[in-house]
Formats: structure tokens, C-alpha cells, sequence
């Protein structure tokens, strides 16, 4: 008799990664995937290709918790790709772990992590993060097992002022601390293609996924642009460690809203070495070959100054 195939909740489907979540669960086949969506009627024209392919839709809110159940019926695997919004990070994946729990199907939780190993940061090193930290009290609690998937930085983000890192306009690579320091870097669709097989592997139960498309120091990453490019910027030590803190402080202590430091933040996990990951796991899935870093920095580099 032909084993049912598992069903897989999956939140956030209406973004980046989330989509390409979705993208990567149908292409390998191994799960019905059904999509929680907020406001149904309007994303359901948006979401077309992937229904056609065979996703499944049900309406629900992750802040609307009677919204829940029937979502998270007959459900065995729960993947959160919800964005940075204390109101679902926190409060919405715990209404949605306290409707898994009830269903009784499900036997994986997979939050929204998708970043550098927070667990060594400490409350107040980063705004983002502290909001996973804070749900994994929650999740260390609950009955479901869960698979984390730590990736690093995403590649989509390396040339994003955010980070600080490209400075065209003045022609500098900036950095701080230790240029040698290595860090993690995974393109978006590769983070996806590892969550899609992790959510399913028993394997993995109350453990983290550390995958990495590349693992380059800053020195690494200015080569790899070089390389990529044929440009060369001058690099620029912005300071220490020690530096970088002070600064984020500085930053702090006049901010209106959290993206005035928050790029820091996520340098201050990347630079200091706590956010670097260990192991990185990508072997255990040897048919996902991620993509090249400098295919990614050649392709979208700006074109100008």
C-alpha cells in the first residue's frame, strides 16, 4: 500500500523566501503543500503559478488565532518564513506552534530563523534577532520537535546599504574588525531548496541546518568582487570590534526606528565571529549545489558609481 505523502503548512508564502520555498517543496514532490494566506482573495491571483503546480490555499492569520485550526488540519510539518515583525515572530508563530500542538498531526516546527547563529548572541546584540531568541523560549517548550535553518547572510543583501559593506559613491569596501574573519553567505533560493529537505528529514529533530553557499572573510569577499567585477575598491578598516559597538550605541542613543543601526547589528554577529556557523552542514545534501557567490556579485553589481 502506497504511503500517504506528508502535508506541509507553510507561512509567509507571499514572500521572498517564502515563495521560493513553496517553489522548491513542489519541485521535489515529497509533500502536499498547502499555503496559510492572510487576506485570500487579494494574493490569489499572485499566487496562480504556484497553484497550478499544485499548492494548496487556506485562509488564516497568524495574529488571528481562531483563524488556526482548520489551516493546521491534518498538517505534519509547519515551515515559518515570516518576516521581522515582533507581531509574528513572537505572537504570531506562537499562535501558530499552539495550533500545531492541538492539531495532534504535527511532528516538525521550522521557524523563521533564516540567519547567522543567534543562539551565541546575547538580548539587545541585534533588534531582529532578539525577537527569535524570544520565540525560542517558546518553541524549547513545546512537545513539536522543530529543525532550524541557519543560512547566514542572505547573498541579496551584500550590496544593500544596510549592511555598509559596498560604498560606491566614495569607491570603498568598508569593514570592521578582522578582515580574516570568515562569515556565511547563502543566495535566497538555495536557503530555500535546503529548508524544503530539512523540513522532512527525521534526522533532524530540535537541531539546526547550518548551510552556506560561501564561507569568505571580508579580504575574501573584496577578491570575489575583484574577480567577479574587474573593479577594485579601496578597503576601508572602519574600526574594531570594540569600535563597532560603540558605534551601534551612538546610533541607538538618537534613533527613531531600528534600521538606523540594525545593518551594524548584523555586522557586529558577522564580525565578531559568534554568528559564524558550526558546522556547516550542506553535505548531508549533496544534490543542492549552491550558487556561486561570485556568479551572484557579477550579476548584480551596479552598474554606476
Amino acid at each position: 500500500m502506497k504511503q500517504e505523502q506528508p502535508t506541509v503548512l507553510l507561512a509567509g508564502v507571499t514572500g521572498m523566501l517564502g515563495s521560493q520555498i513553496a517553489d522548491a517543496l513542489l519541485a521535489n514532490g515529497q509533500s502536499h503543500v498547502r499555503a496559510l494566506v492572510r487576506d485570500l482573495p487579494s494574493k490569489a491571483a499572485a499566487l496562480e503559478p504556484l497553484v497550478s503546480r499544485g499548492l494548496e490555499l487556506v485562509e488564516g492569520d497568524v495574529t488571528r488565532p481562531e483563524t488556526l485550526p482548520a489551516a493546521v488540519s491534518g498538517v505534519h510539518v509547519v515551515i515559518s518564513a515570516l518576516n521581522n515583525q515582533p507581531e509574528l515572530i513572537i505572537a504570531g508563530q506562537t499562535n501558530l506552534l499552539r495550533a500545531a500542538e492541538a492539531a495532534g498531526t504535527v511532528t516538525r516546527f521550522v521557524p523563521s530563523d533564516f540567519s547567522g547563529d543567534f543562539r551565541k548572541l546575547q538580548l539587545g546584540d541585534n533588534y531582529n534577532l532578539d525577537m527569535r531568541i524570544r520565540f525560542h523560549e517558546v518553541l524549547a517548550k513545546s512537545p513539536i520537535p522543530y529543525t532550524s535553518i541557519l543560512n547566514g547572510a542572505f547573498y541579496e543583501v551584500i550590496y544593500a546599504p544596510f549592511l555598509e559593506l559596498f560604498d560606491f559613491r566614495n569607491n570603498t569596501f568598508r569593514y570592521w574588525g578582522d578582515r580574516d574573519q570568515k562569515m556565511d553567505f547563502t543566495h535566497t533560493s538555495d536557503a530555500a531548496r535546503y529548508t524544503a529537505l530539512a523540513a522532512l528529514d527525521s534526522g533532524l529533530a530540535n537541531q539546526s541546518m547550518n548551510v552556506a553557499g560561501a564561507e569568505l572573510s571580508y579580504g575574501e569577499l573584496h577578491e570575489a568582487f575583484t574577480r567577479a567585477t574587474g573593479r577594485r575598491l579601496n578597503e576601508v578598516r572602519m574600526g574594531s570590534i570594540a569600535d563597532l559597538q560603540a558605534e551601534i550605541r551612538r546610533r541607538q542613543a538618537t534613533a527613531t526606528q531600528p534600521w538606523a543601526y540594525l545593518g551594524l547589528q548584523y555586522i557586529y554577529m558577522m564580525a565578531s565571529g559568534l554568528g559564524k556557523l558550526d558546522p556547516v552542514m550542506n553535505g548531508r545534501y549533496p544534490e543542492i549545489r549552491p550558487m556561486p557567490i561570485g556568479d551572484f556579485l557579477r550579476e548584480n553589481a551596479p552598474t554606476a558609481a
